[in-house]
């Protein structure tokens, strides 16, 4: 970056960088067990059935960030850190919003996710054998 610069650009820089960390990640391809679901974290692609999903670039952070933690516990505010940035841990009700798109896009039935779950009230996990 070349000086001067505005606070704002080196901290979008910042959380970019953190972003693309991804130390202790599991493999860059992550596939259910029974096949159904596919996330590829290199490629930054989900498929459903072989279909490729769409998701936004929140959702995918929320998404990458679960399944580079795959089978622990993620707070709320862990989530809104990594993705939003540290001025947004407060904001729960993003989370919760975009859960409910994850579900409905990931999911072979939103009403019960097996791969993406929820702990209301405290936070998510994202299960591989689901």
């Amino acid at each position: 970056m070349t000086k001067p610069f505005a606070l704002g650009e080196l901290l979008a820089r910042l959380r970019a960088n953190l972003r693309r960390r991804t130390s202790g990640s599991p493999s860059p391809v992550v596939t259910t067990a029974d096949g159904r679901l596919t996330i590829d974290l290199a490629a930054k692609t989900a498929t459903v059935n072989g279909r490729p999903a769409r998701l936004t670039p929140h959702e995918w952070g929320i998404v990458s960030y679960l399944v580079s933690h795959p089978n622990q516990f993620v707070r709320k505010d862990e989530l809104l850190e990594s993705v939003w940035g540290p001025e947004y841990t407060n904001e729960a009700g993003y989370v919760r919003v975009y859960m409910s798109q994850i579900h409905q896009k990931l999911e072979e039935d939103s009403s019960a996710p097996r791969c993406f779950l929820t702990e209301p009230g405290l936070g998510h996990r994202f299960v591989l054998g689901g």
